[in-house]
């Protein structure tokens, strides 16, 4: 009986650990008048490649997945039109943990973050 409640007690704990090592990673694209093109890290691991064509500067591109706790993320963007912009932001858990802008800068069209 001992055994078993062990083996009980063993189990619920990593079960728990495994639970707490997870977190929700959100990526997001805005700020953009033109064209521009994404490369982001999914959850398998693989870069990925996006081209977006947005309304208005208003217009949000966002991907979100569960990812493990020390896991690499990976948002990038380009645009080549000198009148646009680009807003990024990488979430963890609902929190920023990486942000960047840029606008208008024909010399730095590549924002990775």
């Amino acid at each position: 009986m001992k055994k078993l409640i062990i083996i009980l007690i063993t189990l619920l704990l990593l079960q728990s650990c495994s639970k707490n090592s997870e977190v929700k990673v959100e990526y997001l694209a805005t700020s953009a008048i033109s064209e521009y093109s994404l490369y982001y890290l999914d959850e398998t691991g693989t870069v990925e490649r996006i081209t977006l064509t947005p309304q208005s500067a208003g217009d949000e591109w966002n991907f979100s997945f569960i990812a493990e706790k020390g896991d690499m993320v990976y948002l990038s963007g380009r645009y080549t039109d000198v009148n646009s912009a680009l807003t990024l932001i990488i979430k963890m858990g609902g929190k920023v943990y990486k942000q960047g802008y840029s606008q208008a800068d024909t010399r730095s069209y590549s924002l990775e973050i």
